[in-house]
Order: C-alpha cells, then sequence, then structure tokens
C-alpha cells in the first residue's frame, strides 16, 4: 500500500507504539493496519514521557529511544505542536484523569489528527479515535 498523496495525520498512543515492536503488531484489526500503512505518523513527546516511565516501572524494557528506534522504517515524527495549544486542548478532556491520555489527546486534537488507539475510554469520548 502507497501512502496518500493528501495524508492523514496520524497519531500513535503509547501502547500502539510499543505493540509495533512486538509480535501484537500481527493482531492488529484491518483499520489499524491501513492507518499505519497509508497515513503520516506522529507521537506527542507525552508518549516518549509514557514510554520512559514504563520503562522505568517496569512495565516494557526499553524506553522511548529503544521504541523510535525500532520504529525508524516508519514515516513517524515526534509532533511539534506548541505547547500551549496542546494544553488548551487538554484541558477539554475533562473525562479522563489520566495525564498521559489527557495530553496525547489533547496533542492529537491542536494538530487536527486522528489518534491511533485501542483503547475503549477514548473510543468513548474522542471521535477521531481509530482502531477496529
Amino acid at each position: 500500500m502507497e501512502r496518500n498523496a493528501q495524508p492523514r495525520l496520524t497519531f500513535l498512543d503509547t501502547h500502539v507504539a510499543v505493540w509495533l515492536c512486538s509480535e501484537k503488531r500481527r493482531g492488529f484489526p484491518q483499520r489499524a493496519r491501513e492507518a499505519i500503512e497509508t497515513g503520516w505518523l506522529a507521537i506527542s513527546p507525552m508518549v516518549q514521557l509514557e514510554l520512559e516511565f514504563l520503562r522505568e516501572i517496569g512495565r516494557i524494557k526499553v524506553g522511548a529511544e529503544g521504541v523510535l528506534n525500532a520504529l525508524a522504517g516508519l514515516p513517524l515524527h515526534v509532533d511539534a505542536t506548541p505547547f500551549p495549544a496542546v494544553a488548551a486542548a487538554a484541558a477539554t478532556q475533562g473525562w479522563t484523569r489520566d495525564p498521559f491520555d489527557r495530553v496525547i489527546v489533547g496533542q492529537t486534537m491542536a494538530a487536527g489528527g486522528w489518534l491511533l488507539t485501542a483503547d475503549e475510554r477514548i473510543h468513548q469520548h474522542f471521535p477521531q479515535a481509530i482502531w477496529a
């Protein structure tokens, strides 16, 4: 599959970035695979921070640098949307108290993208969430 000429900016949630580095990527639903294969991919700096946090508490073995290196073959960049815009969008997400989810969704909103996530709670509250 080729990248779209008019690309859709697709942000990866933290667990999706981790799963892409593992065997779980084979279990992605078709819609998620298409988003990865045809979209232009981004992560929030908050994903980098969460990856480091997960490494520190022993949930994953490598941190942000290791995950990003493993995903180097994808058209993936760390989004640079100005933080005041991200924080303003995140402040509207009163449905969660998880600061990681709040900022990742806010980053996606501020950049005008879509969020690839399997998180059901995000799907319930954020119409630009993609998975199945």
